[in-house]
């Protein structure tokens, strides 16, 4: 072969390349344009998961916002959790959920972690005082065709044709801006709709809507923007639309395709992440009810167990209902590893659901009755001085003799009638218990022979009072002494004339009794007649005579006798 073809091979051979090379280069931009975010976060040989975003570089002005959306590859079983971060808040900062906000002019840096900070990206963000102009092509208005004059064909390889007299094509008004909106939350099975808005609303040009990963969902590009969820593993899908005409792209929104399973405390409401461990106390038990996000189809089969492999046999037990099976009673036993798994059956695909648990020893619980034997009357209400130690909950109070003795709710205890009665106190659960004993006596009394009584002034009495069904000391008080008093052994002295009132009490108690004295002046005695005494005997015969007793004057007048015949008038 000469040289001169030698030199054309060489020059085809590399004439061929560079055309693969450019085919190759502009087919993989056009993907690119395409599908930027699909393409930059495709899958790799690697397995290490890496974290990427939707946006790695935006530019703002004052005022506006956009979201910063990550997702880690390869596709991960659970969604992790995202924290956001901004090298310079007075130039954009970000909040929890990924909104960008700009507020002043410079640039920063939107730092993107997993927790833990084990994966991290970033997007850089510039904040200008406005965007630069769209260019768009510049119209003849008398022609209404771009102004670039179009490369005409040879006159010798092209045949004359008849002017076209058809209408000329209206102008496409391009789209600068475009917004989309899609559910949150999506569930397998159930197909849902993109929306999306136009700026300036009069624009003409045609957009497209894409998808991340069209495994999970079935995306329909024709016949308008509806997608149907294929299979939920709890990962995240990213839609966008992008203009056909022109490179203009709206924001990635995120799509969670929910996973399917989820269990709750029934009781507090709580959810248990999947795979999790929580700690639980020996004597815990929990309600657990499973919840499965399924729209307009049940599950075809449920099917909970204990994990043997952790202990969970002996550690915990469970029991389950028959009617529906989402409901699940765990029973803490021992200290230990345990857990339980719960197998989902839904269009055609098993789901599994596992939650962990660290079993401790409970600590010791102790109930104190501070009174051990209480000594009470007939009448009595009594508080009983309780302490607890690691109980929780309100304790439960029980008479075993009820008509001895009551208990109400607030531990008091009524003394009803006399004898020997016990009372316990118990923990919610009835593993703890204290017991007093009470013995209920008879209410004393104190009992006078009699409750007046009248004394002379200077005399002294005894207040005559005894003390039944009881022991103590009797206490004495006058309320007038002048009049009466009364001595601690309770004698009364009785001082002048009046009235006093003796309170006899029992000491320590609020019993009492009240004794009326009443004193009037003492009585004079009637002197008894003295005897005249008897004339001595003289030894003259001679003998005055009797004087006659004087007769005493009386109301009536003395009678007069009548005169006899004998006698003169």
């Amino acid at each position: 072969m000469n040289p001169r073809t030698m030199k054309k091979l060489k020059f085809s051979l590399l004439a061929g390349l560079l055309l693969v090379l450019c085919t190759f280069s502009a087919c993989s931009q056009k993907v690119l344009v395409r599908s930027e975010f699909e393409a930059s976060t495709g899958e790799s040989p690697k397995t290490e998961p890496s974290l990427v975003l939707n946006i790695t570089y935006e530019e703002l002005i004052p005022g506006e916002a956009f979201r910063l959306i990550p997702l880690v590859r390869p596709i991960q079983q659970y969604t992790p959790e995202y924290r956001f971060s901004t090298s310079d808040p007075e130039i954009a900062e970000v909040d929890e959920t990924g909104l960008v906000t700009a507020k002043g002019l410079g640039r920063c840096v939107i730092e993107v972690t997993t927790a833990g900070t084990v994966l991290s990206s970033s997007c850089t963000v510039d904040v200008v005082e406005q965007h630069a102009p769209v260019e768009t092509p510049t119209v003849d208005p008398s022609t209404e065709t771009p102004s670039v004059t179009p490369s005409l064909p040879s006159p010798s390889t092209e045949t004359p044709t008849s002017p076209d007299t058809s209408e000329t094509p209206s102008k496409v008004i391009p789209i600068e801006r475009i917004e989309i909106t899609c559910p949150r939350y999506v569930y397998m099975g159930s197909t849902y709709t993109l929306t999306a808005k136009v700026y300036p609303e009069n624009a003409t040009e045609t957009f497209s809507f894409y998808c991340s990963d069209e495994r999970y969902v079935q995306f329909e590009k024709e016949g308008g923007a509806t997608f149907t969820v294929k299979k939920n593993d709890g990962i995240r899908v990213l839609f966008w639309a992008e203009c056909d005409q022109s490179n203009v792209k709206s924001e990635n929104v995120e799509a969670v395709l929910a996973y399917p399973l989820s269990i709750v405390n029934a009781d507090t409401g709580n959810k248990y992440t999947n795979y999790s461990t929580y700690s639980v106390t020996v004597r815990d038990v929990l309600n657990l009810r499973l919840q499965v996000f399924t729209e307009n189809r049940e599950p075809e089969s449920i099917r909970w167990y204990n994990l043997e492999s952790l202990g969970g046999g002996i550690n915990i037990s469970i029991t389950t209902d028959q009617e529906t099976g989402k409901n699940c009673t765990v029973t803490a036993q021992n200290a230990g590893k345990a857990g339980i798994n719960v197998f989902v059956r839904i269009h055609e695909e098993d789901y599994l659901y596992a939650v962990l648990f660290n079993v401790q020893e409970a600590p010791q619980q102790v109930i104190r009755i501070e009174e051990q034997d209480l000594v009470l009357t007939v009448g009595d209400v009594h508080k009983l001085k309780i302490s607890t130690e690691n109980i929780t909950g309100n304790l439960k109070y029980l008479s075993k003799n009820p008509q001895i003795v009551s208990f109400d709710a607030y531990g008091r205890i009524t003394a009803l009638s006399p004898g020997e009665a016990e009372i316990q106190v118990a923990s919610p659960d009835d593993s703890v218990k204290a017991a007093c004993k009470v013995l209920v006596k008879e209410k004393p009394s104190i009992e006078l022979s009699s409750t007046e009584i009248t004394l002379e002034a200077g005399s002294v009495a005894s207040v005559g009072a005894s003390l039944l069904n009881g022991e103590g000391t009797l206490a004495y008080e006058s309320d007038n002494d002048p009049v009466a008093s009364v001595s601690p052994e309770g004698q009364i002295t009785a001082n002048t004339e009046g009235i006093a009132n003796i309170k006899i009490s029992l000491e320590g108690s609020e019993l009492s009794v009240t004794l009326k004295v009443t004193v009037v002046a003492p009585t004079e005695p009637t002197p008894e007649p003295s005897p005249e005494p008897t004339p001595e005997p003289t030894g003259e015969s001679s003998k005055e005579p009797a004087s006659e007793p004087t007769a005493e004057p009386s109301g009536e007048p003395a009678s007069v006798p009548e005169p006899t015949p004998d006698q003169p008038l």
